[in-house]
C-alpha cells in the first residue's frame, strides 16, 4: 500500500481534543469563583481555550518546542489580558515584562492578605491565568501525547480543589458535576482510542458515529458515577462540618488593611467592625483627631500605586525606648505635639501600626519594631493580639498658607515625581487646565486647586459601589467621564496630577479619625479605612491633602491652617485656582517654546519643563493649529494610550489583504500543479490532488485512512456526477499510485479533463455559503 492507514481518524482526534477543551473550560469556570465578578472568569476561560488550541496545533511537534511556544504565547496573553496598557499593538514590551515581574513579586503578599472571593487584582489575575494556562496545556499533553487520561485530570482537579479550599461558600455541586463530567469524557475518549486499536469503531456519515459495541454501557456508567458523586458525600458523617485542620492564614475577626486592596471590602461591610480605640491629645491636653496612617504608596507604574516596602523589611530595627529619627525638622510654630494611646479591639495581622504622622516615639509590648524614616511607617514584628495597646508621640506639622506660599519645591527622591511614559498625555493637560489661573501662582496654591477641583468644584461624586480598576485608561475615564469613585480613585488621581506638575506626591493608606468614644477618644472601625494624598514641602515634610468629597481632613477645620486658608484678594478667579469652565491660560501647550517631557508635550512655562526629568525643548504647531480655539491642548476625545483607530485600521487592512491573498495563493499553487511538466504518472496524481483539494474546500475531501474506492463511493452518494468522470479519475489515480506499468500521455490528459468536470459537478451540488468559505480554507 502507498500509505499506512491512520490509527486516529480525524473525527476521533477532534472528539478527543473537544473533551480536553471541555475539561479546561470546566476548570477555568470553577476556578474563576475565587474572584469577585465575571470579568476574571472570562479571562480564565479565554486562556484555557487558547492554551488547548495552541497545544493542539503543536501536537505533532516535539514537546520541548510546544512548551517554549506555549510559554511565549502565555506572555502575550498576560500582556493583553492583564497589562494591556504596556503592550505594543498587543505584543509584550519591556514594560510588560517589568509590570509582570513586579506583580509576580506581590502575588504572595496579596494572596496572604486577601479573603476569597477577592477583587481581581493584577498580581492574583496574573497567577490565576498562569495556573489555568499551565493546567490546560498539561492536561492536553497528558491526555493526547502521553495517552494518560487519569493523569491529565490531576492538574485541573488541583486547581479546583484550591478554589474549594480558599472559598467559604459551602458545597457547590454544579462545579463538581461539570468537572466530573469533563473528566469522564476525557477518560471515555481515551477508551475509544484504545478500543479502536482492536478494530474500527467509526462508521460513515449518516449512521451512528460510535458502534454499539464500543459505546455499550458507557453512558449508563457515566451517569451512575455522576449521580453517585453528587449524592453520596451528603450522607457521609461530618459533611459540611469544620475542617479537622485549619490551614487558613488567620482569624476571620482579625484586621487586614492592605494598600488599596482591603479598603473597598471594609467600606462594603454591612456592619462596621470596631478595630481600635485611640485616645489622642495635643500638647495642651485637648482632643486631637488625626489620620491614623499605616502604609505609604510611593511607586506608580502607570496603572496602580504600590509601596516599595510592604513588610517593613527596609526599615531600621529599633528597640525600646523607641525614639524615631526624622528626615525633616519643621519650624516650631508649625508643629503640634500629639500623644496617642492605641488599643487593639481585634487581632491585628498586619504589621503596620496605625499612628499620627510623623511619629517621633513609639512604646509598647511588641518588642522591637522596624522604622522606615523615608516612608514614615512603623511595623511590628508579628501579629498583635486584641487588648494590646501601644503609645505614640507625633509631631504633626500644620503650617499656614503664607508659610507654604514661600516654599520653593524640590523632591527628596526622584521616585516621588516619576511618571512612566505610558501615562496618557491628557492627564498633563488636565493638571495644567485646573491650575491655570491660580493666584498667587505658587506650587501650594496649584496643589490646593487640584484638591478643591476633586473634592468640591469639579462635579465629582463619592460612590463606594464603583469597582476599582487598574488599567492605563481608568484614571482618564475617572477624570473626564464617570467622575464617581471612593477614596482610592480620588487619592490616585490627585497624586498623579500633582506629579504631572513635577511636585513630589505619594498616597497614604490608613484610617480616618473615627467616631468620638469619649472626651478625647475615637472609635476606629472598618468603615474608617481610607486613602489620601501627601505632598512634600521642603522644610515641612510630607503634608496630607484630602481630595475625596465628604471626607474632610481632620486638621482642615483649624483656623488659617494650610487646608483652611483665608480668602485671597480678588484675582478674577475663585481663589483656589480652577476656573469655572476649566479652560487653559494664554500659553498654549503646543505653541513655540514647549518641551518634550517623558515623551509628552508640555508648555514651556510649566513646571514640567523645569524639573529633573529628561527634557528636550521643541517648538511645534498645536494639535488644532497654532493659536487655535482650544489653545493647543489635547481634549479627552482626541485619544490616548493605545491608538485604537490606528489598530482598527491596521486590522481592517490586514483583513482585506487576506481576503485577496489567500484565494490568490491557492489559485496560483493549483495552477502551477496543473501545468507542471512531468511524467504521465505524475500528471494523473496531480489531477487527483487538484480534485481532492477543491473537494476539501467544500468539506468533501478525502478522509485520513480512506481508500480511493471508499472515497469515490462516498462522493457518489453526495454528488450527482455527469458521466462517470470521478470513477475514471479514481481508477487512473489507483493505477498511477500502485501499478507498475506505464501511463499513456493520453490517459494523463483525460485525467486532467475528468478532474475539471468532477470539480464543476461538486461545486454545482454545494451551497453558495460553503463555496465562499471554502475559498479561505487553509491548504492546497
Amino acid at each position: 500500500m502507498a500509505a499506512k492507514q491512520d490509527v486516529a481518524p480525524r473525527a476521533q482526534r477532534l472528539a478527543a481534543l473537544g473533551a480536553v477543551a471541555f475539561l479546561a473550560v470546566a476548570t477555568a469556570f470553577a476556578f474563576g469563583r475565587v474572584f469577585v465578578g465575571h470579568a476574571a472568569t472570562w479571562k480564565l476561560l479565554a486562556a484555557a481555550v487558547l492554551s488547548v488550541g495552541l497545544a493542539a496545533l503543536l501536537e505533532r511537534r516535539s514537546l520541548l518546542l510546544a512548551t517554549v511556544v506555549s510559554a511565549i504565547a502565555l506572555l502575550v496573553v498576560i500582556g493583553v489580558l492583564v497589562f494591556p496598557g504596556t503592550t505594543w499593538f498587543g505584543l509584550p514590551t519591556r514594560e510588560t515584562l517589568h509590570a509582570a515581574l513586579e506583580a509576580l513579586g506581590r502575588v504572595g503578599h496579596d494572596a496572604h492578605v486577601q479573603v476569597a472571593p477577592s477583587e481581581p487584582l493584577r498580581p492574583l489575575i496574573l497567577a490565576a491565568l498562569t495556573a489555568v494556562w499551565t493546567a490546560s496545556f498539561s492536561a492536553h499533553a497528558l491526555a493526547i501525547r502521553a495517552g494518560s487520561p487519569l493523569l491529565s485530570v490531576l492538574p485541573p482537579v488541583a486547581l479546583v480543589g484550591f478554589a474549594d479550599t480558599v472559598l467559604e461558600d459551602g458545597a457547590r455541586p454544579f462545579y463538581a458535576l461539570l468537572l466530573l463530567a469533563a473528566a469522564l469524557l476525557v477518560v471515555f475518549m481515551d477508551g475509544l482510542r484504545r478500543i479502536r486499536q482492536w478494530g474500527p469503531v467509526w462508521s460513515s456519515p449518516g449512521r451512528r458515529r460510535l458502534s454499539s459495541v464500543a459505546g455499550r454501557g458507557a453512558r449508563r456508567v457515566g451517569v451512575t458515577a455522576v449521580i453517585a458523586a453528587l449524592a453520596f458525600p451528603g450522607v457521609l458523617p461530618g459533611f459540611r462540618s469544620d475542617a479537622l485542620i485549619d490551614f487558613s492564614s488567620g482569624s476571620g475577626q482579625g484586621t487586614h488593611l492592605d494598600p488599596f486592596i482591603s479598603i473597598r471590602n471594609n467600606l462594603a461591610r454591612s456592619q462596621p467592625v470596631p478595630l481600635y480605640k485611640i485616645t489622642s491629645t495635643d500638647e495642651t491636653g485637648n482632643a486631637f483627631p488625626a489620620y491614623w496612617r499605616a502604609y505609604t504608596l510611593d511607586l506608580f507604574n502607570g496603572e496602580a500605586w504600590t509601596t516599595s516596602d510592604p513588610s517593613g523589611e527596609r526599615g531600621t530595627t529599633i528597640a525600646p525606648p523607641m525614639g524615631l529619627s526624622q528626615t525633616v525638622q519643621a519650624p516650631a510654630d508649625a508643629t503640634t505635639i500629639v500623644s496617642q494611646k492605641v488599643e487593639l479591639l481585634q487581632d491585628q495581622h498586619d504589621l503596620a501600626l496605625p499612628l499620627a504622622y510623623p511619629a517621633v516615639a513609639v512604646s509598647g509590648p511588641m518588642g522591637e519594631v522596624r522604622y522606615n524614616a523615608q516612608l514614615g511607617t512603623v511595623t511590628a514584628p508579628g501579629t498583635l493580639a486584641a487588648d494590646t495597646s501601644y503609645t505614640v508621640t507625633s509631631d504633626v506639622v500644620i503650617p499656614t498658607p503664607e508659610q507654604l506660599d514661600a516654599v520653593t519645591m524640590s523632591s527628596p527622591d526622584r521616585r516621588y515625581v516619576y511618571l512612566p511614559r505610558s501615562t496618557p498625555p491628557v492627564i498633563a493637560d488636565i493638571a495644567q487646565r485646573w491650575t491655570a489661573n491660580v493666584s498667587p501662582a505658587t506650587p501650594y496654591r496649584r496643589i490646593l486647586a487640584i484638591m478643591d477641583r476633586l473634592s468640591e468644584t469639579g462635579g465629582f461624586v463619592y460612590d463606594e459601589r464603583v469597582d476599582p480598576r487598574d488599567d492605563a485608561n481608568a484614571l482618564v475615564d475617572f477624570l473626564t467621564k464617570t467622575k464617581r469613585g471612593f477614596c482610592q480613585q480620588f487619592a490616585a488621581a490627585m497624586a498623579v496630577l500633582v506629579r504631572e506638575l513635577n511636585y513630589p506626591a505619594r498616597v497614604a493608606v490608613g484610617y480616618r479619625s473615627g467616631q468620638p468614644a469619649g472626651p478625647k477618644s475615637y472609635l476606629v472601625s472598618t468603615h474608617d479605612a481610607h486613602a489620601w494624598v501627601e505632598v512634600y514641602f521642603p522644610g515641612y515634610g510630607w503634608l496630607p491633602f484630602e481630595p475625596t468629597p465628604k471626607r474632610p481632613n481632620p486638621v482642615g477645620s483649624i483656623e488659617n491652617s494650610y487646608l483652611n486658608p483665608a480668602p485671597p484678594a480678588a484675582t478674577g478667579g475663585d481663589g483656589r485656582g480652577a476656573t469655572g469652565n476649566g479652560t487653559a491660560g494664554s500659553q498654549s501647550a503646543s505653541g513655540p517654546g514647549s518641551c518634550i517631557v517623558g515623551g509628552r508635550r508640555a508648555p514651556a512655562t510649566s513646571s514640567l519643563c523645569s524639573g529633573n526629568r529628561n527634557i528636550r525643548p521643541e517648538g511645534f504647531a498645536g494639535a488644532h493649529g497654532a493659536g487655535g480655539a482650544t489653545g493647543g491642548f489635547i481634549t479627552p476625545d482626541d485619544g490616548y494610550g493605545v491608538p485604537l483607530r490606528l489598530v482598527l485600521s491596521i486590522l481592517l487592512l490586514l483583513g482585506l489583504v487576506l481576503l485577496v491573498v489567500i484565494p490568490a495563493v491557492k489559485w496560483g499553487a493549483r495552477l502551477r500543479i496543473a501545468h507542471r511538466r512531468g511524467s504521465p504518472r505524475e500528471t494523473v496524481l496531480a489531477a487527483f490532488r487538484l480534485f481532492d483539494g477543491e473537494a476539501a474546500d467544500l468539506g468533501l475531501g478525502r478522509r485520513s485512512g480512506e481508500t480511493l474506492l471508499e472515497y469515490r463511493r462516498r462522493l457518489d452518494e453526495r454528488v450527482r456526477f455527469s458521466d462517470g468522470q470521478l470513477g475514471r479519475l479514481a481508477a487512473a489515480a489507483t493505477r498511477a499510485a500502485y501499478a507498475d506499468g506505464e501511463i499513456e500521455p493520453a490517459e494523463a490528459r483525460a485525467a486532467l479533463a475528468d478532474a475539471k468536470v468532477a470539480i464543476r459537478d461538486v461545486r454545482r451540488d454545494t451551497g453558495v455559503t460553503r463555496r465562499l468559505l471554502g475559498v479561505y480554507r487553509p491548504g492546497i
